[in-house]
């Protein structure tokens, strides 16, 4: 995450103002995926903070194309889903098209996704920026540097299980080769999915770098005893689903001796964290209230979550059964601290039976006509959390 003490996209090289020596033959690649510009998020936000969200995540893109250039890269590559759809608004359009032009220095190479399937670019299939290249259905492979020594193969997901179908005939072994596609990665083809790749289709065939797209999260992995397989993530998390950082990863290749480095970098402006508090013991609001503000405080000491962030409090523990407890409320004691504040109630019913044995009152009659009930434990609390709530004239909030 950008933050005081941000020292580039290449933290063993250019910072952002350091010029690359005379000369140099380093080759500096950017691989993102996954934007999902215009997207509604109405699922996990409401309306005004999907609208600020969704101008955020673009700013994000614009942002790291900046920082690129700064940093002196050479080629961007862009593994699907650009957009959350083929639809996308003129905003969107206008500036994505815009920040090409604008740096043609770099080259932009993007593959479609699943999301933003079809020959066009950004609903754009004439005059498109001259540093963009956009791949269709059937392999191609192009030159990243001067003498062709690094390259790049990609094609467009359609459907058809062809993977590794001719992709030896473009690796050159003497090369260092990148292919790029955007699908769900596997260790085996499968049949029903055809956004679905296996990488045992690529081992072998003297692949250095797999820029994939389509996992949300940064991973990466060993393809064989020569290359790697890496997906960046997405580069802003838009739901609970995606929570930590998020951002790209950085390429430095040799163009001497073909050896890589390579950098995840969080870049994400705001990030999304679900925190379990435990509550266990708390009979009401106010004291979950605290134990949310004292976990919230300590999280915030170790530099885990900032105000900014989107946060998901999740009460946990075995509370009374008779405690009582206002998620609205919970929710509002912290919703000021953070761009985005919310909590899920996963916590239990901690019942003593035999504190009801010799109770005469309707209530310890319903407790122990519960706990002789042949139903499952997880029922049990719900009926008596309910009924206990019933019977001493509480309701649940509105």
């Amino acid at each position: 995450m950008r933050g005081p003490g941000w020292k580039g996209i290449f933290p063993d090289g250019s910072g952002l103002t350091e010029m690359p020596q005379k000369g140099r033959h380093i080759l500096r690649i950017l691989h993102c995926a996954d934007i999902h510009l215009d997207s509604r998020m109405s699922a996990n936000f409401d309306k005004e903070e999907a609208a600020v969200r969704r101008q955020e995540i673009l700013g994000t893109f614009l942002d790291m194309i900046e920082e690129a250039a700064k940093a002196h890269t050479d080629h961007i590559l862009i593994a699907g889903d650009l957009t959350d759809s083929a639809r996308v608004t003129a905003t969107v359009r206008n500036t994505v098209l815009g920040a090409l032009r604008d740096h043609p220095e770099m080259k932009f190479w993007y593959v479609p996704g699943n999301h933003d399937t079809g020959a066009d670019f950004l609903g754009v299939t004439e005059d498109l920026p001259d540093n963009l290249h956009v791949f269709g259905n059937e392999w191609e492979t192009c030159s990243l540097d001067a003498d062709g020594r690094i390259r790049l193969s990609a094609a467009a997901m359609d459907g058809t299980p062809r993977v590794g179908e001719g992709l030896a005939l473009l690796l050159n072994p003497e090369c260092f080769n990148i292919v790029m596609l955007h699908g769900q990665a596997a260790g085996y083809h499968a049949r029903s999915k055809a956004e679905t790749i296996s990488l045992s289709a690529f081992r072998g065939r003297g692949v250095d770098y797999l820029a994939l797209g389509h996992i949300h999260s940064h991973q990466e992995g060993e393809l064989d005893g020569r290359g790697i397989f890496c997906y960046p993530g997405c580069l802003e998390g838009r739901g609970f689903d995606e929570c930590g950082e998020h951002g790209f990863v950085t390429l430095e290749i040799d163009e001497d001796t073909l050896r890589m480095k390579r950098h995840f970098i969080p870049f994400a402006g705001r990030c999304l964290w679900e925190i379990p508090v435990d509550v266990s013991g708390c009979a009401d609001s106010d004291r979950m209230a605290k134990r949310i503000r004292e976990e919230m405080e300590r999280q915030k000491a170790e530099n885990i979550i900032h105000e900014g962030d989107l946060i998901r409090a999740l009460l946990v523990g075995k509370i009374p059964a008779d405690a009582e407890k206002n998620i609205l409320f919970l929710r509002r004691s912290m919703e000021k601290e953070f761009f985005h504040f919310e909590v899920e109630d996963r916590t239990g019913i901690e019942i003593d039976y035999e504190s009801f044995r010799y109770d005469t009152s309707l209530r310890g009659e319903f407790v122990r006509l519960v706990e002789q009930a042949e139903i499952p434990e997880e029922e049990k609390a719900e009926i008596l959390r309910c009924g206990i709530r019933e019977l001493s004239g509480e309701v649940d909030e509105l």
